[in-house]
């Protein structure tokens, strides 16, 4: 059982749809994020995510998630940038 002091706020959480056009979901206002779950578990071919830094600002550190897969990781942002190289995928993501 969880208890309160356990608890983080929830920023973020959906389901979209990705293709090659660079896209964001922006928790600035909500104080950013210290923890995402990226599920592409129904995605068919891989999508990229920056954190903070658009695509077109050539990131240098880029999160690749293959498909059939779900990222769980804490990470610190406050804008999460993703697109896909081809094709395009409908993932769930929560932002914590």
């Amino acid at each position: 059982m969880a208890r309160y002091y356990d608890a983080v706020t929830l920023k973020a959480a959906n389901k979209t749809t990705v293709d090659q056009n660079e896209k964001v979901i922006d928790c600035s206002g909500l104080g950013g994020f210290n923890h995402i779950i990226l599920d592409c578990s129904k995605c068919t071919s891989e999508v990229m995510f920056s954190i903070d830094i658009p695509f077109s600002d050539s990131p240098k550190k880029i999160l690749y998630v293959s498909p059939k897969f779900v990222f769980d990781e804490y990470i610190r942002g406050s804008k999460l940038y993703y697109k896909c190289a081809t094709g395009s995928n409908e993932f769930n993501y929560v932002l914590l």
